[in-house]
């Protein structure tokens, strides 16, 4: 691979890993941001997309076909392209990591580690209450490092682990004892960040680690390795019912909570089995779908609006139905499949026969488990590095491979030149910057409220909503507050509005409710009354509360 599109690459692995930045509402958006900018600039700087090799290549595509073809039931088309975009930036890494020279490997591999030490230590100061940065919470001491949420530093860590550990059986010198804390620190900082999903996912990962290295190592023979792996993951299943019991303990309400979530996923799934509700959609229906569960679970809720079920193959099969999960599934069904077949291979050109690729294996196998309990595929650097290590494991030992395909070579390469410079700006532009200063519109916002600036508040979500419409569900409705507060009822019931075009909150469309009463425009209070009875708000007690207003209301037609 070329250096200049190789530079991009390695600073997006480096930067999606580490960079932090306040400044927007949501603290995670500079990753995402930052792979939008660079990874795109990669592939329109790489010049044989029309000669894209790779075994897995057909079922990515086939995945991202599944995106496309969940337009057919989207409310919000908007975010289907949105997912589109982005699972088109994460997925492009397997591509990348394919033309990898062995220096470029080198290269990524010891950025890796030193990502891994920098993080690490900032996770074990968070561990011991040191932080110089001002998050939103502290998650009880539980460390999160520079991803901002315990459970999305989690699903990276037992992502890594395995690789680490290989690399230290494989090193030597100084980088051995590298590779050595580095296992250490994660499996420290995995510890004291308390997820129970990581933990299974690490154990199991290590188990077909250690499994795997013996069969290469041909310490065990074929069969009993075939033999030992299936008794194995029988166990696993078998005690997973138990560890299952006890991590889903259905009198513990937050664990009610998402079982209650996959149940809605469940009812989507069954309404549009096939081709999904639509990409990015979940949230939009979720309210829902969601009322038809609640008479199943009689729980205190949090709210009645979700993005994410906290599974990432329910989420996968109610946005893209079967298509999607039975594609996605595909890839690494595949993967597997030909990396038991070089497992014992003698054949040094390809990757899948190193030691290393034992890691790389275990790693994915980490992420696959933890996929049951939470969605690392919507964490930009779990999912760029994922599919980076689908890429490295296929790709040939000392890879030089040349442009097949060259715009320098081309008649019209000035006009080419400037076609890519204006996609990749209208795509930057509206998959990525908008997003980007909008949440950093609605960071002043909350801002300038605390301050008393309520007017500067105001005009700031506008902005935001303006910029980014798709995501504004929640500032909508933080405007929608303040115009109610300031008896401007008409422009509340237009940001509410806006909130649950977005997401059906039955809490919104009470406050739409209250709006038109206060109006006196009594019909339309009702109306939306009966909308959020009907969704079910999250208290019985305010659900209780608006079936008076709406006999009150209608004894006053």
């Amino acid at each position: 691979m070329s250096n200049i599109v190789f530079y991009p690459i390695l600073i997006t692995i480096i930067l999606t890993s580490i960079a932090i930045y306040t400044g927007t509402k949501d603290s995670f958006i500079i990753k995402q941001t930052i792979a939008g900018l660079f990874i795109l600039f990669a592939i329109l700087l790489r010049k044989h997309w029309l000669f894209m090799s790779g075994k897995l290549k057909y079922f990515i595509l086939f995945y991202l076909c599944s995106i496309i073809i969940s337009l057919i039931n989207a409310t919000h088309k908007g975010l289907v392209f949105d997912t589109l975009f982005y699972q088109l930036i994460f997925s492009s890494m397997y591509f990348f990591a394919l033309e990898l020279t062995n220096t470029q490997k080198e290269i990524i591999f010891k950025s890796i580690l030193y990502i891994c030490i920098l993080i690490t230590i900032y996770g074990l100061f968070q561990y011991l209450g040191i932080d110089f940065i001002n998050w939103k919470s502290d998650y009880g001491r539980r460390p999160h490092s520079s991803f901002g949420n315990p459970n999305f530093y989690a699903g990276y860590i037992v992502l890594i682990i395995p690789l680490t550990i290989m690399k230290f059986i494989e090193s030597k010198n100084f980088n051995k004892y590298l590779w050595l804390f580095t296992s250490i620190m994660l499996i420290i900082n995995l510890i004291m960040n308390k997820t129970r999903g990581a933990w299974i996912a690490f154990i199991c990962s290590i188990i077909f680690l250690l499994l795997i290295y013996l069969r290469k190592m041909r310490i065990i023979k074929q069969i009993h390795f075939y033999i030992l792996i299936a008794v194995i993951f029988i166990v696993l299943f078998s005690g997973s019912f138990i560890i299952l019991k006890d991590y889903y303990d259905k009198t513990n309400p937050s664990v009610i909570e998402r079982l209650f979530k996959w149940q809605t996923a469940f009812e989507m799934i069954k309404k549009y089995p096939i081709t999904g509700i639509g990409a990015g959609n979940l949230k939009v229906n979720y309210a829902l779908y969601q009322s038809q569960v609640k008479q199943k679970f009689k729980i205190s809720l949090k709210g009645t609006s979700e993005s994410n079920v906290h599974n990432e193959y329910l989420q996968i099969f109610a946005e893209t139905g079967l298509l999607g999960l039975l594609s996605f599934i595909s890839i690494f069904i595949s993967y597997f499949f030909y990396f038991f077949k070089y497992l014992n291979s003698n054949n040094h050109e390809l990757q899948y026969s190193s030691i290393i690729n034992c890691g790389i294996a275990s790693g994915i196998i980490a992420f696959l488990i933890y996929s049951l309990s939470n969605f690392p595929l919507h964490i930009t650097p779990t999912a760029i590095t994922m599919f980076l290590f689908l890429g490295l494991s296929e790709a040939k030992e000392n890879s030089n491979i040349k442009e097949e395909f060259s715009i320098s070579n081309l008649k019209y390469k000035n006009i080419i030149f400037i076609f890519g410079s204006i996609i990749y700006i209208i795509l930057i532009w509206n998959f990525v910057i908008k997003q980007f200063i909008a949440d950093i519109y609605r960071k002043k916002a909350e801002v300038d409220f605390l301050k008393g600036n309520i007017i500067k508040s105001i005009n700031e979500y506008e902005i935001a909503i303006k910029l980014d419409y798709n995501h504004s569900e929640r500032t909508a409705y933080d405007l929608g507050e303040l115009y109610r507060n300031l008896g401007d009822f008409d422009n509340a019931i237009r940001a509410y509005k806006i909130s649950v075009d977005l997401r059906n909150y039955a809490e919104v469309y009470n406050c739409i409710g209250n709006c038109y009463w206060l109006k006196n425009q009594v019909k339309d209070a009702i109306d939306n009354w009966q909308k959020a009875i009907e969704l079910g708000l999250p208290n019985p007690s305010d659900q209780e509360s608006v079936k008076k207003n709406i006999q009150y209301a209608k004894s006053k037609l």
